[in-house]
């Protein structure tokens, strides 16, 4: 019934927004797409100011699809004998390596493709990691209404992170401080997922 349905999911996230794996989670997504969003908008102008060539442009921003496909088909490859968590590890890890890539390849071929596969096997893997995770660190109970809240906060990034990136560029003339901000704020992505990890496995119920 839609009323039972309504009340399990009104006491699943009040449960939700009582403990510190739900604020951790939060803060983890919302600050991965905030970077994300500012630099998938503004990777072409950054290699662009760079004097990057458009051949090796053109094969970066080629190389982040297929990454992400493969990322994920490897992930179901191993889905039995590597846990989320550890998945979740890799995916947050992996996004500001990339990160720390790009602002050392300059207009290295090597190093901006290396990036970008990085970066696409980040991204692809972290679309089904978020679908999965609240079950793993919280609980099945009101899981739409629990992931919804913690998306709710990551769509707002998403539109705010671009924009914030590029008054940054306009600031600084330049994308080397909105590189390092992405930097920074990644590794507060990644950390808040290690915060996460560990207030999910101090509660008995985890798996």
């Amino acid at each position: 019934p839609s009323a039972e349905r309504t009340a399990v999911d009104a006491a699943a996230t009040r449960r939700a927004l009582r403990t510190p794996t739900f604020w951790a989670l939060a803060l983890c997504f919302t600050t991965y797409y905030a970077t994300f969003a500012a630099l998938t908008f503004h990777l072409v102008p950054l290699m662009v100011e760079r004097g990057v060539t458009n051949t090796v442009l053109d094969i970066t921003m080629a190389l982040i699809g297929p990454a992400q496909v493969i990322a994920r088909a490897v992930w179901f490859a191993f889905d039995r004998k590597v846990t989320i968590t550890t998945v979740g590890f890799i995916v947050v890890t992996l996004f500001p390596v990339s990160t720390v890539v790009l602002i050392v390849a300059g207009k290295s071929a090597a190093l901006l493709w290396i990036f970008a596969l990085c970066y696409g096997a980040a991204n692809g893997m972290m679309t089904i990691l978020r679908g999965t995770i609240v079950q793993q660190f919280l609980w099945t109970e009101g899981y739409g209404a629990i992931s919804g809240m913690l998306s709710f906060p990551s769509n707002i990034a998403k539109g705010i992170a671009p924009i914030a990136a590029a008054s940054i560029w306009g600031l600084t003339d330049g994308y080397v401080a909105v590189e390092w901000t992405v930097l920074l704020v990644s590794a507060l992505s990644a950390v808040s997922f290690f915060i996460a990890a560990k207030c999910a496995s101090a509660r008995p119920s985890y798996r």
